[in-house]
């Protein structure tokens, strides 16, 4: 994620976001939406935690929103009994969501990659952006600080989806078309991008293993090239002829869920990644701190080459 702080140099985002969880421990969020009610706090049975040596902060939100329907399923010896049930304007279905904040050392102090865990069916990101916001505007009083998340995936899944799983789609995308069916077909210049756009999708259930081949190349050479803040242009070679796409994405599916992976605009690819087989359960029933820990670092470690000391406050 990103931070905005102006020309206030003195500020450690470290500290600041350790003090919004303290904070939110205290005092619990109820932001409504135009169709919920939510809930925010942290969990008592972990204070926020706040590691200055190793320049890390993490603990447990507690979140939630009511109006939600969820299973309540009771299994007896002759049978199962499935029902449906509401949850009212005075109830809220919560679920705990861990958080890692690292600030890496010689950074500086703005910039940030931060780990949270999404429980099945309920975003978090969106309401930690919101509340923290808030907090540095409202309660610390910075009223032109200003957060922005960037979407950040460690190339390790994508790698593991493409060789264990189906390569669904190819999607090459070109902004203009030409003026007129003349122009198409002499190759003459494109027009200018409010004008049309150029699809071409490859589709299948599985395209197959030198598909397979092919995106796993390309996936590669445009991690190895120069990190950019502005979308870039990718060069794609199928039949033997390049071309310049001003949008390249590949979905893939394994074990069930899709995620569609851009190469032209990284960050709209979605973050989220199944982690639940590293992670145990302690003796009360929590996910293990520990577990959460090392898989937060790990992911922190993988995306870090991404981003260049020049991109100034981005994580």
């Amino acid at each position: 994620m990103a931070w905005g702080f102006g020309n206030n140099n003195s500020l450690d985002l470290l500290e600041l976001f350790h003090g919004f969880a303290d904070d939110v421990l205290k005092n619990i969020r109820k932001p409504i939406t135009s169709k919920h009610t939510h809930v925010f706090t942290c969990v008592d049975y972990m204070l926020p935690t706040l590691d200055d040596d190793e320049r890390e902060a993490y603990g447990f939100f507690h979140s939630g929103r009511d109006g939600d329907y969820y299973t309540v399923a009771k299994y007896e010896e002759d049978g199962t009994s499935n029902r449906k049930t509401r949850v009212t304007r005075d109830m809220h279905s919560t679920r705990d969501s861990f958080y890692y904040l690292k600030v890496p050392k010689g950074a500086g102090k703005k910039r940030a990659y931060l780990v949270l865990q999404r429980a099945e069916g309920q975003g978090i990101k969106d309401m930690v952006a919101r509340l923290f916001q808030d907090y540095m505007n409202k309660v610390i009083g910075h009223r032109d600080f200003r957060v922005v998340f960037l979407n950040l995936v460690p190339d390790k899944v994508f790698t593991s989806m493409m060789e264990h799983g189906k390569f669904k789609q190819l999607t090459l995308v070109k902004h203009g078309i030409p003026k007129n069916i003349e122009s198409l077909r002499n190759q003459e210049e494109r027009i200018p991008i409010e004008d049309g756009t150029i699809k071409t999708i490859y589709q299948a259930n599985n395209l197959g293993s030198s598909w397979k081949e092919w995106g796993l190349q390309k996936f590669g050479a445009t991690r190895e090239s120069k990190p950019s803040k502005q979308p870039k242009r990718v060069v794609v070679e199928l039949t033997g002829r390049q071309e310049e796409y001003d949008e390249v994405s590949m979905l893939v599916e394994l074990d069930g869920k899709e995620k569609t992976f851009h190469l032209s605009s990284t960050s709209r690819t979605q973050p989220d990644m199944d982690v639940s087989k590293n992670v145990e359960l302690d003796g009360n029933g929590h996910l293990r701190t520990d577990h959460l820990l090392t898989q937060s670092r790990e992911l922190v470690a993988d995306v870090t080459l991404e981003i260049t000391p020049d991109d100034g406050i981005a994580g």
